[in-house]
């Protein structure tokens, strides 16, 4: 494959970055932005969008948060080649589908908490959702690698290194996603609610307690990394959210911090000059290194 490709599925439309990897560093040679209106807007976008690419590229579908969820739950006494077929068990009290109705996966957490059982961390979607992506692809030019979603894809925004970063990465009507990074595993992933609207804040309303929340939300996580997993000391904190005064944001809440705070940062090249803004489209361009990594990983044939 000449290209990856990563597509995000978002509340109100489809961003796709398109990249070139060589020598460990990423060329994006387009990206691009497609609206949709309705529950179903979304397939219908994605068709048309994979129409027009090319049998030279590999896609990975990034699903957004809401077409997904994730429970960490005690690790069945299952044989390995049987525990695909016993978790629908263990998750019907926990998730608002039948068994018929799910399509699932797991994966081990970062760290298991000492002497307590076994968790497994399992990601469940409606299995009409995959066919249907699974489905398209068959019939298009380009291959479709993997299916990632969002609270692990952004990950691959960053090197593999031992200091632990705590990214808040935020797109146009989603709640910011806080994410704990560290030896390019995510250790720690949340929603912060009360900050959907804050492109419309000015900086004024920004200092005058928006910034101090926020800090409290990343605050409350820190201690919990830090304190109750004794997972190491934050090394810096990264943000992105929606606002034109994101500096300003930075700004004030580095006053509440030790750890250097910055605006988020891509550690695999230059980015194109002309994406204005960036923040819708960091989980494309982290799908389609998850791509590239797939099939370096041998996940992909």
């Amino acid at each position: 494959m000449d290209f990856f490709v990563g597509i995000n599925i978002c509340p109100l439309g489809l961003t796709l970055a398109k990249g070139i990897h060589q020598e460990q560093s990423w060329e994006f040679i387009d990206t691009r932005s497609v609206d949709f209106e309705g529950d179903h807007g979304w397939f219908i976008a994605l068709k048309d969008t994979v129409s027009k690419l090319s049998e030279r590229c590999g896609c990975c579908i990034v699903l957004p948060n809401n077409m997904y969820q994730i429970q960490a739950i005690e690790k069945p006494n299952v044989p390995e080649s049987e525990l695909l077929h016993a978790l629908p068990w263990s998750l019907k009290e926990l998730v608002n589908m039948n068994a018929e109705e799910m399509i699932l996966d797991y994966y081990d957490p970062a760290f298991q908490v000492p002497n307590q059982p076994e968790k497994i961390n399992v990601v469940v979607t409606h299995r009409q959702v995959i066919s249907k992506i699974v489905e398209l692809f068959r019939k298009a030019k380009p291959k479709l690698i993997g299916i990632s979603i969002e609270d692990l894809v952004m990950r691959n925004m960053l090197p593999i290194q031992e200091e632990p970063i705590l990214q808040v990465v935020q797109s146009m009507n989603k709640e910011p996603a806080l994410h704990i990074i560290k030896n390019g595993q995510s250790f720690f992933s949340r929603r912060l609610r009360g900050f959907n609207q804050i492109h419309e804040y000015t900086e004024d309303e920004l200092g005058e307690g928006v910034a101090d929340t926020l800090s409290v939300e990343i605050q409350r996580s820190i201690d919990y990394f830090e304190g109750q997993i004794k997972q190491g000391t934050i090394s810096s904190i990264q943000l992105s959210m929606p606002t034109p005064a994101l500096t300003f944001l930075v700004n004030r809440v580095n006053n509440n911090f030790g750890a250097a705070v910055s605006e988020l940062q891509w550690s695999h090249g230059d980015l194109p000059e002309d994406l204005t803004p960036l923040w819708n489209y960091f989980p494309a361009f982290c799908g389609a290194v998850e791509g590239q990594l797939l099939i370096e990983e041998g996940m992909y044939d």
